[in-house]
């Protein structure tokens, strides 16, 4: 009836930015708050919250100033990537690659969101984007009820080709195989770069990076193109909710 309606609207009005589950003897209908947030409201007598899952992470120090966010459930994502440093290091490769490459994570992972890194020196800004970004998953993931949390994919790119395995387990873990680049320092910056989003996100990953055919065909921009191609859609596929259990048999990650 009208005036049930108006008690369940009045009833979302004030538990609105809350996550809890509340037990309440109402009929069935959805509301959707101001907030984005979508209350529904169960015949049966429960009313549960479905918060959009986001993480946001904050690092302020001598030397950086970084913001990461994620956004994992937007329909039409949208996302800023911006990195700036005081000064150059040539060997690692260039500010506008590694911005790139977040570019092709967020694109293929439909991600929402983004990063806004400024550093003294590069290495200093990616080490700690990449500690900032796992904490910026971990976030967004919550208790990972619910979610496919395997996935692994294999991504050519022009003689490169880009292997990566993940699993969402709670436990931070990266083994991951950068030796067949041949600027073995921007090989090694985004190796670590990977093992701390890794490592900070509480997720197991494995990657590797090769060149397969023609050995004339080398290019190290090629292999880590295709490798964040790669991360961006497993960890897309890997978060996706597929069920309401949490996938383990310790019934937590």
């Amino acid at each position: 009836s009208k005036s049930k309606m108006f008690f369940c609207v009045a009833i979302v009005h004030l538990l609105r930015g809350t996550a809890s589950l509340f037990t309440l003897t109402i009929f069935s209908a959805t509301v959707q708050g101001q907030n984005g947030l979508l209350y529904s409201c169960k015949k049966e007598g429960v009313m549960t919250l479905n918060q959009r899952r986001v993480g946001r992470s904050e690092r302020n120090t001598r030397e950086v100033k970084i913001l990461t966010e994620i956004l994992f459930d937007e329909e039409s994502p949208v996302y800023t990537i911006s990195l700036t440093t005081d000064k150059d290091e040539p060997d690692l490769g260039g500010l506008p690659t590694f911005e790139h490459l977040f570019n092709q994570i967020y694109r293929h992972g439909k991600l929402g969101g983004g990063v806004k890194a400024h550093a003294d020196l590069p290495h200093h800004l990616l080490e700690d984007t990449g500690m900032c970004l796992g904490l910026t998953i971990k976030e967004a993931l919550g208790d990972r009820r619910g979610i496919e949390r395997f996935a692994n994919l294999v991504v050519p790119f022009n003689g490169s080709l880009a292997t990566v395995a993940l699993d969402l387990s709670g436990r931070g873990c990266a083994t991951i195989d950068f030796r067949d680049m041949d600027n073995q320092s921007m090989g090694g910056m985004a190796q670590h770069l990977f093992e701390s989003i890794a490592v900070n996100g509480a997720f197991d990953l494995y990657g590797k990076v090769e060149t397969v055919g023609q050995i004339s065909i080398r290019s190290d921009h090629h292999k880590l193109e295709a490798f964040c191609k790669a991360f961006g859609t497993a960890l897309f596929r890997a978060t996706r909710v597929v069920g309401t259990d949490i996938p383990s048999t310790k019934g937590s990650l």
